[in-house]
């Protein structure tokens, strides 16, 4: 299974828990919100009642009042009350639509209101007002009050709806306890269904991204570790991978890159090996001979005695010319050896390395060499920093046109790199020559015009790259000529020895 569905998957198994935590949570809270319509119900049906009862007991009083004082204001409670019990029994009804228990003691309450109001509420008030009418208003009256009071029939009636209040109040109380016991165990079951929920996808989700992280993490390191043995040319290290993933695929290409480099690294050596013979035969089997020819011009100069001038200057030549073939073999074993073999760091003073490379060049009278008085240690490869030095001098001198000939040199800080400058007074180098000047065989004058062999300047070009420096020239004809190039402060190369 690849890795990118291995994370739709777990992403999409993580937004499933949370989905699922989602709808049960929705479930739960629209219970709770049931739950809590079901309790506000029970309390207005309850204060309803309450209100209901309070109605019937003003509309007793009331009465009472009336039938004990005569006075009409005293009557006005009676109306009140029955006016507020018919709304308040209004409301109940439509709040028990739902509960036909509550409906059957709601009627069972209208019904003994109506008997208590029709057969003796509203009579002894009516007599009460006409007691005074005559003896039959006054026995009327008599029978109606003696019927109330003294058989308790209005009691009776009052105590029967005071019953069916209260039955309704037990009744609202016991269920809105039992709907507040449900509501909470309702959050609570809300409460701990999201939250174990919640953890559960959060431990899936780290759980998850371990397991995935760690396996994904000890593949990269096998990798990182191929990468870290391929740097150090360890070549035989392979990657095992059966996971048949993206990372497999990376391994496969790794593995065959490794083995794409091992071949290449044994042909490379292979070619050095073949081009360290082909160094070892120039460097002893092509300069056996040109000594051979050197030392025989040089018996037969000695040998013909005096002879013409011409003679003696076609032997000068052939020697110039055997001796500018020798160092034409030694300038490009040099050059091809750059490169290829590590070479030992020194710390030196610059000042004493010019010092040192003065006095081997043995400039003329009417030469001058100017160095650094100040000294500037430096931490390099010796050897090589004084072939680039003596190559960019011995230049300076030899193509100098001028009675007094003057190389100047200097050297800086210049960030991570020193800075050296070799500046001399010559001819100076038209603009158009800056570039092929540091071309293998490239020279400016013809070679029998000054012995030069064309490959200095190339040398010191690829050293300096070789040091991941770079290197220019700054010159304008009858100017003189300055080289400038940077110097690592520390920077390794390798040189092969021929």
């Amino acid at each position: 299974m690849k890795i990118i569905t291995k994370i739709y998957l777990s992403i999409g198994f993580i937004l499933l828990v949370f989905v699922f935590v989602t709808v049960a949570y929705f479930i739960q809270s629209n219970k709770v919100d049931n739950a809590i319509d079901e309790v506000l119900l029970s309390t207005e049906i309850i204060q309803a009642n309450s209100n209901l009862q309070k109605a019937v007991l003003d509309a007793q009083a009331g009465m009472r009042g009336y039938l004990l004082s005569g006075k009409e204001n005293y009557v006005e409670p009676y109306y009140a009350g029955v006016a507020e019990y018919l709304i308040e029994l209004n409301i109940l009804r439509k709040l028990n639509q739902s509960k036909p228990a509550n409906i059957g003691y709601l009627n069972q309450i209208d019904q003994q209101f109506n008997n208590w109001n029709d057969s003796i509420a509203s009579p002894l008030i009516e007599a009460k007002r006409n007691v005074n009418a005559g003896p039959k208003a006054q026995q009327e009256y008599n029978r109606l009050y003696y019927k109330t009071y003294t058989r308790e029939e209005g009691k009776t009636r009052i105590d029967r709806i005071r019953y069916f209040t209260d039955l309704i109040e037990k009744v609202e109380t016991r269920n809105k306890k039992a709907l507040v016991g449900k509501l909470k165990t309702s959050q609570n079951l809300t409460d701990l269904l999201s939250l174990g929920l919640t953890v559960l996808a959060v431990i899936i989700g780290i759980a998850t991204a371990l397991l995935l992280g760690k396996t994904i993490k000890k593949r990269i390191l096998s990798m990182q570790k191929l990468a870290s043995n391929l740097a150090r040319g360890n070549f035989e290290m392979k990657l095992t991978d059966h996971d048949h993933d993206e990372l497999s695929s990376l391994s496969a290409d790794m593995n065959v890159m490794a083995q794409k480099l091992q071949n290449s690294f044994a042909h490379l050596k292979k070619m050095n090996q073949e081009l360290d013979q082909f160094a070892y035969v120039v460097s002893h089997d092509l300069k056996a001979p040109l000594r051979a020819i050197n030392n025989l011009a040089e018996w037969i100069d000695e040998d013909i005695g005096e002879t013409t001038p011409e003679i003696r200057k076609n032997l000068s030549l052939m020697r110039g010319r055997v001796h500018r073939l020798e160092n034409l073999i030694n300038g490009i074993l040099a050059y091809s050896r750059i490169g290829r073999t590590k070479i030992e760091q020194n710390t030196f003073d610059l000042r004493e390395l010019l010092q040192e490379i003065t006095e081997s060049l043995a400039p003329l009278p009417n030469q001058k060499i100017i160095i650094p008085t100040e000294p500037l240690q430096i931490q390099t490869e010796k050897i090589l920093l004084q072939q680039v030095l003596v190559n960019l001098i011995s230049n300076g001198l030899k193509y100098n046109n001028k009675p007094n000939a003057e190389v100047s040199v200097s050297a800086e800080l210049n960030g991570k790199n020193y800075l050296i400058r070799v500046a001399d007074n010559g001819p100076g180098i038209p603009p158009e020559y800056h570039e092929k000047i540091f071309g293998v065989f490239q020279t400016i004058e013809a070679r029998d015009t000054i012995e030069s062999t064309g490959i200095g300047l190339a040398i010191v070009k690829k050293i300096i790259e070789e040091k991941h420096g770079a290197i220019r020239v700054d010159s304008e004809p009858g100017q003189g000529t300055t080289f400038s190039f940077t110097w690592p402060l520390s920077q390794p190369v390798v040189l092969a020895p021929i």
